[in-house]
């Protein structure tokens, strides 16, 4: 296999246009066949693909979304959800390939070794990824991709992929409607038509000429960078003995959060997870947190519903109790000195004195502009400067 055919050198993109839907549906399995509606403010932010066909767009009021869709579901906006599902979306991808580069939530570039690996990602995560020979035709393939759909550009095959896009799908890729309206009017209508026009006129035309250089050129090769996983505190417990009640393990579960709270170190957690190990079976479950905390007394009862939520029943014998405390966000920071401060000399000039007694002498300021060097300064010895009875011991 050649370089060129090789998947390896391919670049994969992920790019999910509604994230925060998806991100809700990630938290919230129950929610993946239900029409659903982020909100914030109560505007809406994002929405499922039906609620778009049945009218409902971003900037609609909550009251519009139940008129027209009656039984969709309406979910506030979550930073912290989002960022979980973000996170936890990375760590699953990075068991898959090291090369990832996050690029900002529902969006990454990366490499996988195998063809058939980024196939069965995108089915088993329902994510849309695109694949070409460079960055900006692989996000534009990952932008006309369904959810769980692959698209491949081929070597060779870019200008014709882009010359069947319609100009309108650079707006998922950033580029802001006044700009695909002046387009449209200059008779611009498929992405591949812009490649005749050069960087100097793209620039001079439109306010985001650098953006559409950078979508119209099969250029951006820059490699993919290896991922580097967000920091987690993670604690396990080893039984001697099996153990088959759940009720003797609330001791463990509570040391073990005590151990994981000290690991945060002036951090604070949003998602408890924890994962039962018996006879090479694992048994995960996790808890969001309301709000960050880095209390153990308020992980408690979160890590304790995660345990029985993972407990599967009688006949179960718990081997292994790993916990993990994830999403952390970092530690506050405190103004410090802008500028550093000198220790006070008073204890070593008193040491000094000590050791070399009368020869130690200061500069005395009696006429700073004075013309005569004499005038303006004296010499004097450092005994004047400490009261009376207080001298150096």
């Amino acid at each position: 296999m050649s370089a060129l055919s090789d998947p390896a050198f391919f670049f994969t993109v992920l790019a999910i246009p509604d994230f925060p839907v998806w991100a809700v549906r990630a938290m919230h399995p129950e929610l993946r066949e239900r029409e659903l509606a982020v909100l914030s403010s109560g505007r809406v932010v994002a929405c499922s693909s039906g609620l778009a066909r049945m009218g409902v767009a971003p900037g609609q009021a909550a009251g519009r979304v139940h008129a027209l869709a009656p039984e969709a579901v309406l979910r506030v906006l979550s930073g912290v959800e989002q960022r979980l599902a973000w996170d936890e979306l990375l760590a699953d991808l990075n068991r898959q390939t090291p090369w990832i580069q996050p690029e900002s939530p529902g969006r990454a570039c990366m490499r996988f070794a195998r063809e058939e690996e980024a196939i069965q990602t995108a089915t088993r995560l329902r994510i849309p990824l695109g694949q070409a020979g460079d960055r900006s035709t692989a996000l534009l393939a990952a932008l006309s991709a369904e959810e769980g759909q692959r698209i491949r550009v081929p070597r060779g095959a870019e200008h014709e992929f882009r010359m069947a896009l319609p100009v309108e799908t650079l707006a998922a890729a950033g580029v802001g409607r006044g700009t695909l309206e002046r387009l449209v009017w200059l008779g611009f209508e498929r992405v591949g038509s812009l490649a005749r026009l050069t960087r100097e006129q793209l620039c001079a035309q439109f306010e985001e000429g650098p953006l559409l250089e950078t979508l119209v050129r099969c250029q951006d090769r820059a490699p993919v960078l290896l991922y580097e996983p967000p920091s987690v505190v993670a604690v396990a417990h080893e039984f001697e003995e099996p153990l088959l009640e759940p009720t003797g393990c609330e001791p463990v579960l509570n040391h073990l959060l005590e151990q994981a709270v000290a690991g945060l170190q002036g951090r604070r957690t949003s998602r408890v997870s924890l994962r039962l190990h018996s006879a090479g079976q694992v048994h995960p479950a996790r808890r969001l947190l309301a709000a960050p905390v880095a209390e153990a007394a308020r992980l408690r009862v979160a890590a304790w519903q995660a345990f029985k939520q993972a407990w599967p029943g009688p006949g179960f014998a718990l081997g292994r109790l790993e916990l993990e405390l994830g999403g952390l966000s970092a530690p506050r920071r405190v103004q410090g000195q802008l500028w550093p401060t000198r220790p006070d000399p008073e204890a070593a000039l008193r040491n000094l004195e000590s050791r070399f007694p009368g020869r130690m002498l200061r500069v005395v300021r009696l006429a700073p502009w004075s013309i005569l060097p004499e005038e303006a300064a004296v010499l004097e010895p450092l005994t004047h400067r400490f009261p009376e009875g207080k001298e150096p011991a």
